[in-house]
């Protein structure tokens, strides 16, 4: 599996360290940080370390972070706290560049504009 990451992508930019991230949780293949702007009291992304376009480039090269990001909702609910009230798990895909990412909410405390905000922001 490549690492491939592009120069000008702000999630790649974010995993090398180049814009600052509140970073939950980290490992080879995905990297998850706070939104800077959450809908949710708790709202983490998740993002591939690897640049991966959109969920529509997703290829069998990809099965091994495809399933470390699902992986991933373990450890990050977990490292901020909300593994006993639950969470929701949504993919976002938008039509630009890496404008994919998964983010984890968590349920307690959120309402049904929440999670649409979650969907459809940009």
């Amino acid at each position: 599996m490549s690492n491939h990451q592009e120069n000008d992508c702000l999630f790649c930019r974010i995993v090398r360290g180049e814009i600052p991230a509140t970073i939950v949780y980290r490992n080879e293949h995905v990297v998850a940080f706070k939104d800077i702007s959450p809908t949710a009291p708790h709202h983490v992304l998740i993002i591939p370390v690897q640049h991966v376009a959109s969920l529509n480039a997703l290829s069998p090269e990809h099965e091994a972070v495809a399933g470390q990001l699902l992986l991933s909702a373990a450890p990050v609910d977990e490292a901020i706290g909300i593994k006993e009230s639950g969470y929701r798990f949504v993919i976002n895909t938008f039509n630009h560049e890496r404008a994919w990412r998964l983010c984890l909410l968590n349920r307690a405390s959120m309402h049904f504009f929440s999670f649409l905000a979650c969907l459809y922001k940009v």
